[in-house]
């Protein structure tokens, strides 16, 4: 649960970011084409699509509000391709 805004507490230090889990997933087909050794490659990078998150400077407002804490991360990145030896 997230909650509504933080505020600055008599506790230092007692606020902690969840925890970062990323799952990335590749699979590789080698071969010849034409004589050229070719790989052909699948990826999907944080394949759980969990929102992972990271400190980032923040602003503490006049009223004791803090605001911009943290900002999130790399968000699923599906990707395809090749890799021609020469």
């Amino acid at each position: 649960m997230q909650p509504i805004f933080l505020a600055l507490a008599e506790q230092r230090n007692a606020l902690r970011l969840p925890p970062y889990l990323r799952l990335d997933l590749r699979a590789d087909r080698p071969g010849t084409v034409a004589g050229r050794r070719v790989t052909f490659f699948a990826e999907v990078v944080n394949a759980l699509n969990r929102r992972n998150e990271r400190n980032v400077p923040y602003e503490i407002r006049p009223d004791g509000r803090v605001s911009g804490v943290t900002d999130s991360l790399l968000p699923i990145v599906p990707s395809a391709g090749f890799v021609v030896e020469f």
